[in-house]
């Protein structure tokens, strides 16, 4: 919908002000998007590839050769530039995909996996690329199954588990300053008596009344403290202070991650499912 291959169901989407349900065929001057699949000429040359592309967009002719080259050297596959697109690794065929969405400087920029079968020294030269890119004032929209790329690459995220149930329950979590927007971790793992669980649990509950406990098992416990307002340091300095006193034999402090996030969306979706059989 967002590229102009299916028409918008309901709801609206502007790029620069303008619709995409009335002003499609001006905003395709102003969009560049990397497909999924890799849609190349196999019998033309990577070179080839980029000047058909350059035409299309209205680059002058005179700076079709130098714009091509310096693509390829930014984005890693220079040395293969005059070979045939079908002897690409599907690594590089996803460098000149991506190359192809750039050219002709367009506001918004559509990357649909963009990393797929890269290696990992690879994959980080695109992301270096993109980010660059992203911080030259270009709107970048990626979609992606790696949290790792996410977390590296997106200064905003929405995560899509049946889609707008949990978008809706990622601003609200979001609201609520609970589990979504970058949260501690403490975990408190000891074999304790059950006085000794409960005088943690009160301890937390009255440092932290927004605290929630996660998860609770043979003596290890799970606490997630939102950050508004909370210190690291302060929270290290309260446990060690009062260590002896709740008997706590090891604890840790961690920001969760963009995959734990996610894994708990997943983990919602899966007793939806249960409980609607």
């Amino acid at each position: 919908m967002m590229t102009g291959d299916e028409r918008i169901s309901s709801g609206a989407a502007y790029v620069q002000g303008l619709s995409l349900e009335s002003n499609m065929n001006s905003i395709y001057k102003m969009i560049g998007y990397c497909p999924q699949f890799d849609a190349l000429l196999d019998d033309l040359t990577g070179r080839e590839v980029l000047r058909i592309f350059c035409m299309l967009r209205g680059v002058q002719e005179s700076r079709i050769r130098q714009l091509s080259e310096d693509l390829a050297k930014s984005f890693g596959f220079m040395k293969h530039i005059d070979k045939q697109t079908h002897a690409y690794s599907g690594g590089n065929k996803r460098k000149l995909s991506t190359a192809i969405a750039v050219i002709g400087s367009p506001s918004v920029i559509y990357l649909d996996e963009p990393t797929t079968g890269m290696d990992p020294a690879a994959r980080r030269q695109l992301w270096n690329m993109v980010c660059r890119i992203r911080d030259s004032g270009k709107s970048i929209v990626l979609t992606s199954h790696s949290m790792e790329e996410c977390e590296a690459l997106c200064t905003r995220l929405a995560i899509m588990i049946k889609v707008r149930r949990n978008l809706e329950a990622l601003r609200q979590a979001r609201l609520s300053g609970g589990f979504a927007r970058n949260p501690d971790e403490q975990t408190v793992p000891a074999q304790m008596a059950q006085q000794d669980i409960d005088a943690v649990k009160e301890f937390v509950e009255h440092e932290y009344p927004n605290s929630i406990l996660q998860e609770e098992y043979q003596g290890i416990l799970t606490f997630y403290i939102p950050l508004t307002g909370v210190k690291w340091s302060r929270i290290f300095g309260l446990m060690e202070s009062n260590r002896d006193q709740l008997n706590v034999e090891d604890y840790s402090v961690s920001q969760t991650t963009l995959e734990e996030i996610f894994l708990e969306f997943a983990k919602y979706q899966r007793e939806d499912t249960r409980a609607n059989q």
